[in-house]
């Protein structure tokens, strides 16, 4: 009678734990604690001496309309669709299965000048890619935490047990951080450079929802 006494409390006490450990991790795939990447500027405006059909000339005599034809064409700086208002293109450093983003625009009129309203979005693809991570290593992390704990509590070896389940949890928060940075770089290389081709100058950000 007390060994299902025992193994009942037991029982109890590994369901609390695991209770705990899925709400931490369903914390971690909500990502609270990167909500700030979504408050970062999304929406460019960028101002260039060019007309908008200076402009769209500008934009063609560098962009291919698709990634295949890079092969025969040297001069290509972009890959995408140019149209005399909006574009939507992505730099041939990367392919079109590239976690990098893409570059996005509309262009409006002006005296003088041309406003263009660019978006980089970021915020889609580290989405992904912090999921992807969260959703494999983190339950991979729980899953060998628990089983330490179950097969190996009140033994010398439970100590490695944890160790080597927090190795995973330690390696998602850790991996998606070095991708968030990566993305976010690539968004301030790609956006500096797009300026610099147009003759253009940043003149704000702003947050879009």
């Amino acid at each position: 009678m007390k060994t299902r006494t025992l193994s009942h409390s037991t029982s109890l006490t590994h369901g609390g734990l695991e209770r705990k450990l899925n709400a931490f991790t369903l914390k971690a795939l909500l990502g609270k604690h990167d909500d700030k990447l979504s408050k970062k500027p999304d929406l460019i405006t960028v101002e260039t001496p060019l007309t908008p059909d200076e402009l769209e000339k500008k934009l063609h005599a560098i962009t291919i309309t698709d990634f295949s034809q890079l092969h025969n064409s040297s001069f290509a700086t972009y890959y995408g669709e140019v149209k005399p208002y909006s574009f939507d293109i992505k730099n041939v450093r990367y392919g079109p299965m590239s976690h990098a983003p893409g570059i996005k625009g509309e262009v409006l009129g002006g005296v003088n000048h041309t406003t263009i309203k660019v978006k980089i979005d970021v915020e889609k693809t580290y989405k992904l890619i912090r999921n992807m991570y969260y959703s494999t290593l983190l339950p991979i992390g729980i899953i060998i935490m628990l089983l330490s704990l179950v097969t190996l509590g009140g033994t010398d070896f439970q100590i490695h047990g944890l160790l080597f389940s927090s190795a995973f949890i330690i390696c998602a928060f850790l991996v998606v951080a070095l991708e968030k940075s990566s993305l976010f770089n690539v968004r301030r290389r790609e956006l500096k450079d797009f300026v610099s081709r147009i003759d253009g100058k940043i003149i704000s950000s702003e947050e879009t929802n």
